[in-house]
């Protein structure tokens, strides 16, 4: 379950210009840390994600989803 990977979908899909792509994960990284867990038997490996975006993970369960999807939304809309 990676975030933004450094790949040709960000450019293809128009998302390079938002906030969500302004820091991306490479290919390598984020295949490897899914690769690790899966040597440890992990069935969910998130990986690729800023401390923001994994703080913002961590908040999810208690958060409304209002605020989530707001959030999320944000993080989507082109960058000016």
């Amino acid at each position: 379950m990676p975030g933004a990977t450094e790949t040709e979908f960000g450019a293809v899909s128009g998302m390079d210009k938002t906030e969500m792509f302004q820091k991306t994960a490479s290919s390598r990284s984020v295949a490897e840390a899914g690769y690790q867990g899966m040597l440890k038997g992990k069935l969910d490996v998130v990986s690729g994600l800023t401390t923001a975006q994994k703080m913002m993970m961590a908040m999810i369960p208690i958060m409304p989803k209002r605020a989530i999807l707001k959030q999320v939304r944000k993080m989507q809309e082109v960058s000016a």
